[in-house]
C-alpha cells in the first residue's frame, strides 16, 4: 500500500504539470496558412494582428475577428472567424489568382478598373481620371454641336428664302451672320471630333495595357504594400522590390 500510494503521488507531482503546461502553451494558438505561401495576413478585432503565412498567432485572443489576406497577383480573401481561446486552431487559405480575362472585363466597363484589381492603383486612377474627364469634354462637345448646328439650319432656311424672294441688300446685311454661323458649327463639329478619338484613344489604352502588360507578380512577398519579388536568371539571381500606390 505505501509503495502504491508513493506511485501515485509521483505521477501527479511528474504528470500533471507537464500536461496543464502543454494546455497553457497552445491555449490562444492560431495558425493561418496559405496557398501559395508569403500572403499578408491581418487579423482585425478587439485587437489588431498582423504576419507573413505561414504565421502563429500565440496571443490570447478570443471572439470574432475579420481575417483579412492579401498577397499580390492573388485575389484578397476576407472571412470572419471566432477564435476559441482554450482550442489550438489552424485556418487553410487558398488564394484565388487574379486573371487578366476578369481584369480584361473590368476594364470593359471602366477604363483603369482593371489595372486597380491587378495592383496597378495609381495608373487605374490616372486612366479613369482621363477617361472621365474625356467623356464629360465629349458630353458637353456633342450638346454645343447640336446648338450650333440647330443655329445654323436655321440660318440656312433664312438664307434660302432671301436668295429665293429677297434682295441684294437683304442678302449682303444677312451674308456675314450666316457665314459666322456656319463657322461656328463647322468647329463645334471639329472640336466634338476630337474629343470622341481622345475618349476612344483613352479606352484603347486602357484596354491594351490590360492584354499586353497584365503583371505576373504572384512570386512577390507583399507588406502593406511593399512587394518583394525573385528576378533568376541564367546570368544573375536577385529580388526585385516595388511599392503599390
Amino acid at each position: 500500500m505505501p509503495f502504491r500510494k508513493i506511485l501515485f503521488v509521483l505521477s501527479i507531482i511528474f504528470f500533471v504539470p507537464t500536461m496543464n503546461k502543454a494546455q497553457i502553451g497552445s491555449s490562444g494558438d492560431l495558425t493561418i496558412v496559405t496557398i501559395p505561401q508569403g500572403a499578408e495576413v491581418s487579423l482585425e478585432g478587439d485587437v489588431i494582428l498582423s504576419g507573413v503565412s505561414p504565421v502563429r498567432f500565440r496571443q490570447m485572443i478570443v471572439g470574432k475577428y475579420n481575417l483579412v489576406v492579401k498577397k499580390a497577383g492573388y485575389e484578397s480573401y476576407n472571412k470572419q472567424v471566432i477564435i476559441d481561446p482554450f482550442t489550438p486552431t489552424e485556418i487553410e487559405v487558398r488564394l484565388k489568382s487574379k486573371t487578366k480575362s476578369k481584369a480584361l472585363i473590368r476594364s470593359l466597363l471602366i477604363p483603369g478598373w482593371g489595372q486597380r484589381y491587378a495592383d496597378r492603383k495609381a495608373k487605374g486612377n490616372i486612366l479613369t481620371v482621363l477617361a472621365v474627364g474625356a467623356a464629360a469634354t465629349f458630353a458637353y462637345a456633342e450638346l454645343d454641336y447640336q446648338d450650333k448646328k440647330d443655329d445654323f439650319e436655321a440660318k440656312q432656311i433664312e438664307y434660302d428664302e432671301i436668295v429665293s424672294g429677297g434682295t441684294i441688300e437683304e442678302l449682303n446685311q444677312f451674308y456675314p451672320g450666316f457665314l459666322s454661323t456656319r463657322d461656328k458649327a463647322y468647329d463645334a463639329e471639329t472640336f466634338r471630333r476630337v474629343s470622341f478619338v481622345t475618349l476612344a484613344g483613352i479606352y484603347a489604352i486602357n484596354l491594351i495595357d490590360i492584354l499586353f502588360f497584365f503583371p505576373d507578380n504572384r512570386d512577390a512577398i507583399s507588406i502593406k504594400g511593399l512587394s518583394i519579388s525573385p528576378q533568376l536568371s541564367p546570368e544573375s539571381n536577385g529580388m526585385k522590390l516595388s511599392v503599390k500606390f
